[in-house]
């Protein structure tokens, strides 16, 4: 998170002055995420929407788009039930992928990691990729802190028992998968 800040904060100092609009010329989508950008600290409280340039601005939320895998600025902070623990998420992944809803159980990753599960996904097949997720067995927490948990899950393989690990991280209230 203090990266995602710096980054915001040092891409408006280089630019802040260079190419000033009207509020005007921001679309209500810009100023909920100018708003949601301050409220959350990702932009200093003190900068007039007015002074934002308008690239600029667009380059900002497609870098928060892209890193947290949010599309849709209204739907951040409404609670979803399904993202509330590491649990649930792991279940809502698990569930969805082998029910063929590819698109919830992405949903479920941060989007670097999306792209790296979709290469495997693709390169090994749904069916290899749905029996290696059905052999799992429930997951158990070995540290939870600071919005980042990470967890164990075992599978056998051959005639032995395999230790997985899972990352976890929270993301404005909502638990996504980091990696496993």
């Amino acid at each position: 998170m203090k990266k995602l800040s710096i980054v915001f904060v040092l891409l408006l100092t280089l630019s802040l002055f260079t190419n000033a609009q009207s509020d005007s010329a921001l679309s209500s989508e810009d100023i909920k995420y100018i708003n949601f950008f301050k409220s959350h600290g990702l932009l200093p409280e003190n900068i007039d929407k007015g002074n934002i340039p308008t690239d600029k601005l667009k380059e900002l939320i497609e870098y928060f788009k892209k890193e947290y895998g949010i599309d849709d600025i209204d739907s951040i902070e409404k609670p979803d039930d399904r993202f509330s623990s590491p649990e649930k998420v792991w279940e809502l992944f698990r569930s969805s992928f082998l029910n063929g809803d590819i698109e919830i159980a992405n949903k479920c990753l941060m989007p670097k990691y999306r792209e790296k599960h979709d290469a495997i996904r693709k390169a090994i097949g749904d069916d290899k990729m749905k029996r290696k997720i059905e052999e799992m067995r429930p997951i158990e927490k070995v540290i939870e802190e600071d919005g980042r948990a990470k967890y164990r899950i075992k599978r056998r393989i051959g005639d032995q028992d395999i230790t997985f690990y899972i990352y976890f991280v929270q993301a404005f209230g909502k638990w996504k998968i980091l990696r496993y």
